[in-house]
């Protein structure tokens, strides 16, 4: 407070915490003494306070997780560079006529059915609609500057109205109803595009999209990789949950690095390339000489249950990594006469270290049919085989050993970001019900279908239809 120089500005924060419980780490203040940021947040709030006419230098106001439905008073805060007003009970874009310096608008998870009163919004850069009615993309002509524009789960059954957003470089339609990929032939600078869960049943419409590098088509009706030639700078392409039997239409894909499929659907030949980690010819040069690439995946283990914790994938690395570092030392330590003898020695023992080899794939293989196998013990029979196939001389097994060890550890990544999505889910389920108790259906039925989404990020789809179904039931019985 001691920090504000201009007395009006003091007396609006002074109301503001008398009102609406504003604390002290809500606002900020410049060298100047100006209130240049400012955050509400009250659950009870109805209306955009008059006072905030009172703090013409603001540049960023977040008004969130309210009851206001009409943006208002905002005319005269023409400095403003971001305004963020995600999870209120907003019906309609309108009053930002003046808000010419806008670089950020967050209308996320509001009851918006229409995009509209952005005509003047010329400097805007980031837009996020998200979690809103939206059924059709428009009335955004002269975003010319918009770098990133967010519509995920909304109501969007074609794509279309982006022709003029050239600078446009994150685009998310995620969770809409879209059909068929099209209307992104002019957008050249897109890098990340996303297309999950929607009905799409053919990848085309591609083909000027040369700067793309970030694909998301999960969770669509896709049979057949195609309609990727010209996506040269493609790194990171996620076709999971589709119906994808083939591994295809790669061959341009020349940065590729990380290439997400689904193993149950694929036919042997390529369920065999798959498991090897994709080490495929795909690219060739003029001169007729191939390039060999690996491309990294998501592998699904037959069998394994997630049951471990954060502290085991800790153990595990640094498992693997005292191994490597016992191996290096112990290369790195003797002469070369000394090697030499030691390769004597391992021809000699060559059978010996077979047998042993069987053995130990044998364990492992009896791992992975187990209901509730150890991680620790396929970790270590897994590193035991790679320092046979290496005492072997055996480097390509070797390697493709070592690759399957860096998969039971990204496993627990995506075991630890599973569990994360659920609990932030269960969180806002019970938050959801707490309105509803309440009667502030409106809001509850925000939540669960907020809640819903983290269920289909897990491929939770029944607990996400249950959601989605209570949301409904919300909406209905608030009318």
């Amino acid at each position: 407070m001691d920090k504000i120089m201009d007395s009006y500005e003091k007396n609006v924060i002074v109301n503001l915490k008398k009102n609406f419980e504003l604390q002290d780490e809500d606002f900020k203040v410049d060298e100047r003494g100006l209130i240049i940021e400012l955050d509400l947040h009250p659950t009870y709030l109805k209306i955009i306070p008059k006072m905030i006419r009172a703090l013409p230098q603001l540049q960023i106001f977040h008004i969130h997780e309210t009851d206001i439905s009409k943006i208002e008073e905002l005319e005269i805060l023409s400095h403003l560079e971001e305004l963020h007003l995600y999870n209120n009970q907003i019906k309609r874009i309108e009053g930002l006529e003046n808000l010419s310096q806008l670089k950020i608008l967050n209308l996320a998870y509001n009851q918006i059915n229409k995009i509209e009163g952005l005509e003047n919004l010329s400097q805007l850069q980031k837009l996020f609609l998200e979690g809103n009615r939206i059924g059709k993309i428009e009335n955004l002509e002269n975003l010319t500057r918009l770098q990133v524009l967010m519509l995920e789960a909304n109501q969007i059954k074609k794509i279309d109205g982006l022709d003029n957003l050239l600078s446009l470089t994150e685009l998310d339609l995620s969770d809409n109803k879209i059909q068929k990929i099209e209307g992104l032939g002019r957008l050249f600078q897109l890098k990340i595009l996303n297309l999950r869960l929607n009905e799409i049943r053919k990848i085309e419409g591609l083909g000027d999209m040369f700067q793309i590098k970030t694909l998301d088509i999960r969770l669509n009706k896709i049979r057949k990789i195609e309609g990727l030639e010209y996506l040269s700078q493609l790194k990171t392409l996620d076709l999971r949950v589709n119906k994808i039997s083939k591994i295809e239409g790669l061959e341009n894909c020349l940065q590729l690095e990380d290439l997400r499929l689904d193993k149950d659907y694929l036919i042997e030949e390529d369920q065999i390339i798959f498991e090897k980690g994709i080490k495929e010819i795909i690219g060739q040069y003029k001169n007729k000489e191939l390039k060999e690439k690996k491309i990294l995946i998501d592998i699904y283990i037959p069998k394994l249950k997630d049951k471990e914790t954060k502290n085991l994938k800790t153990e595990l690395e640094s498992m693997s990594l005292a191994s490597q570092k016992i191996l290096r030392k112990e290369i790195l330590s003797i002469s070369d006469n000394k090697r030499s003898n030691i390769v004597k020695d391992l021809l000699k023992n060559r059978k010996r270290l077979k047998n042993l080899l069987i053995e130990n794939i044998q364990d492992l293989e009896k791992l992975l049919i187990m209901e509730d196998p150890s991680f620790p013990e396929i970790f270590q029979k897994m590193e035991a085989a790679k320092i046979i196939y290496e005492a072997l001389g055996d480097d390509d097994k070797a390697q493709l050993m070592a690759i399957e060890i860096q998969k039971i550890l990204d496993k627990f990544d995506s075991f630890m970001e599973k569990r994360e999505l659920s609990s932030k889910g269960g969180s806002i389920i019970q938050e959801a019900k707490a309105l509803q108790s309440h009667n502030e259906n409106l809001k509850a039925s925000l939540l669960y279908k907020k809640a819903a989404r983290f269920f289909i990020e897990i491929g939770n789809h029944q607990q996400a239809n249950q959601l989605r179904e209570l949301a409904i039931s919300c909406e209905q019985q608030a009318k």
